[in-house]
């Protein structure tokens, strides 16, 4: 997942935007969390105590924040930006997390496929351009395969192509 996911170009510009929305979340929330600090003669003015609450916001959990009168803009929006920040990176994590399974699940469920066993340049190839032709294809490899590696709508198994509980399962 060194792209940061979601495989190619897309991905990459996916990721980079949920960086610069997490950077513009946390300085937008600092500002925000000053200007309200220096308003509210009761709110301590630490920076530590800002960053605190600065970090707070992705959580929906700053003090600070919790009212929604009497806040600068910066607050408000940092108020909405960072929580969604927190829940791209939650799905981000879950997929992630589940992708292997997901790709798996799929494979079980196709019908009327082509089956590749394994997924080495030669048959990589292949595999595209039976994708392109408009096939559905399942491709079973003995080690995890990238899914950004995998074109479109192809599906991928773990496991030993020679063996009939894998090809079932493909």
């Amino acid at each position: 997942m060194a792209d940061g996911g979601g495989g190619g170009r897309w991905g990459r510009r996916i990721f980079l935007g949920f960086v610069a929305l997490t950077v513009v979340s946390l300085v937008l929330g600092y500002l925000g969390l000053l200007l309200r600090a220096r308003s509210s003669p009761e709110l301590r003015t630490h920076w530590w105590d800002l960053l605190y609450w600065d970090l707070q916001l992705f959580v929906l959990d700053s003090e600070p924040a919790a009212d929604g009168h009497a806040m600068p803009i910066l607050l408000h929006i940092a108020r909405f930006t960072a929580p969604a920040v927190t829940a791209y990176a939650l799905v981000r994590t879950a997929y992630a997390l589940f992708e292997r399974r997901l790709h798996e699940w799929a494979a079980q469920r196709s019908r009327r496929h082509v089956i590749v066993c394994g997924f080495e340049p030669a048959t990589a190839g292949l595999v595209r351009e039976l994708a392109e032709a408009g096939e559905r294809v399942v491709v079973i490899a003995e080690q995890p395969v990238d899914a950004g590696a995998l074109p479109r709508r192809v599906a991928a198994i773990v496991g030993d192509p020679r063996t009939e509980e894998v090809l079932r399962r493909a």
